[in-house]
């Protein structure tokens, strides 16, 4: 057994319960979210669960999940459609984990990203945020090449204020404690919304970063 299974059955027998709830949003991306929904299905570290929260979609999003309804780990939730922030704090409020993962429906997952990102939190209780970093892809799935913008980690707020975003929301987990804190995504607004959340975190607390 390789070391890095050995770390995700350790973590997985700690509690019965999902310590990492994924929360994926989506609005009319029924021709992608079964690729996001895989990714996640696929991961090696297995103490999680989804949360799919469909935003008042009008394709075929039921159709396209209603084959993974049956997972014991994966939870639908409909609102209508209510903007970004809303359906994600939906999916957030309704997590059990100790740790909050979010997937757009558009996007998906290396294997073993979950499990990396949890053994850093595990070796670093100072960091309530761990992101990685990402590729970009076309509408076929094919890789896009494109420059890569810098990443940082530790304390990040002097680097983000006033310069971008530079945490790509799909790569990110956070503590849930830290969330409910901060007082999740701003409904308020329907433009940045995950970019006033990490200039809100950065201030309480430190980010990890994976390649």
């Amino acid at each position: 057994m390789t070391d890095h299974l050995m770390f995700s059955e350790k973590m997985t027998r700690m509690n019965e319960c999902p310590q990492v709830s994924v929360v994926m949003p989506s609005y009319n991306y029924g021709q992608f979210i079964a690729q996001a929904i895989t990714s996640v299905i696929h991961q090696t570290f297995r103490g999680w669960e989804l949360i799919i929260v469909n935003n008042g979609s009008t394709d075929n999003t039921d159709e396209v999940i209603q084959p993974y309804l049956h997972h014991p780990r994966i939870k639908y939730l409909k609102i209508p459609n209510s903007g970004q922030a809303v359906a994600k704090n939906v999916g957030i409020r309704n997590a059990q984990g100790d740790f909050v993962a979010f997937l757009d429906s558009d996007d998906w997952w290396e294997p073993t990203k979950l499990e990396e990102q949890m053994r850093l939190f595990s070796n670093r209780s100072e960091v309530g945020v761990v992101y990685t970093n990402i590729r970009l892809a076309d509408m076929s799935g094919q890789e896009i090449h494109y420059n890569p913008v810098a990443r940082y980690q530790g304390k990040i707020l002097s680097h983000m204020y006033g310069i971008s975003n530079f945490v790509p929301f799909s790569s990110s987990m956070a503590r849930r404690s830290l969330l409910s804190q901060i007082g999740l995504l701003d409904e308020s607004i329907q433009i940045g919304t995950d970019y006033d959340l990490w200039l809100r975190v950065s201030i309480e607390t430190e980010f990890g970063y994976i390649p």
